[in-house]
């Protein structure tokens, strides 16, 4: 859940019933569960719980016909995540790069992906390999409000991209 809003809060709150609440929500998906299906299985899910899904903003004659209804949109229509083996030559290179520049293995993350990668409909459409070579601290609360990216983190990541471009 990335966000809940609706009526009235803080010094501007009133005691009324809202006529709207939003809901945000981000789904991470696997490479097994294409955007399309889950959204499906979202919108089936609102279905079964009695909701009439509309796409914009209902009219007087939809909202005096059904009784629960809920808006549906998909920002940019979703995005499929990937994943590349890391067993493959490139993977392969790429760890054998990152143990010269800093003297021992790097760990292996297979399962680790970027499901909001824009470059994900160019890899599935030409079937290239992608790998993520992550710079970032552990807590780095990415996409938040307080990201952050820690000096130390920001200098080795230099030194880590460096590596894989001496490849």
């Amino acid at each position: 859940m990335r966000g809940l809003s609706s009526a009235f809060v803080g010094a501007g709150a009133r005691t009324i019933v809202p006529d709207h609440a939003t809901a945000a929500i981000d789904i991470r998906l696997v490479k097994e569960t294409p955007a399309t299906a889950i959204v499906e299985k979202v919108k089936a899910h609102l279905a079964a719980q009695g909701y009439h899904i509309v796409s914009g903003d209902p009219d007087d004659a939809t909202r005096a016909k059904f009784g629960k209804i809920v808006k549906v949109t998909v920002g940019a229509g979703g995005t499929n995540a990937y994943r590349t083996s890391p067993t493959l030559p490139i993977a392969k290179e790429i760890a054998e790069a990152l143990a010269r520049t800093f003297g021992r293995a790097a760990g292996a993350h297979p399962h680790q992906r970027r499901p909001r990668c824009r470059f994900a409909p160019f890899i599935d459409a030409l079937g290239f390999p992608a790998i993520s070579v992550p710079i970032v601290n552990y807590d780095n609360n990415q996409h938040g409000e307080n990201e952050n990216l820690r000096l130390g983190h920001f200098s080795r990541g230099i030194v880590t991209l460096a590596g894989v471009l001496r490849m």
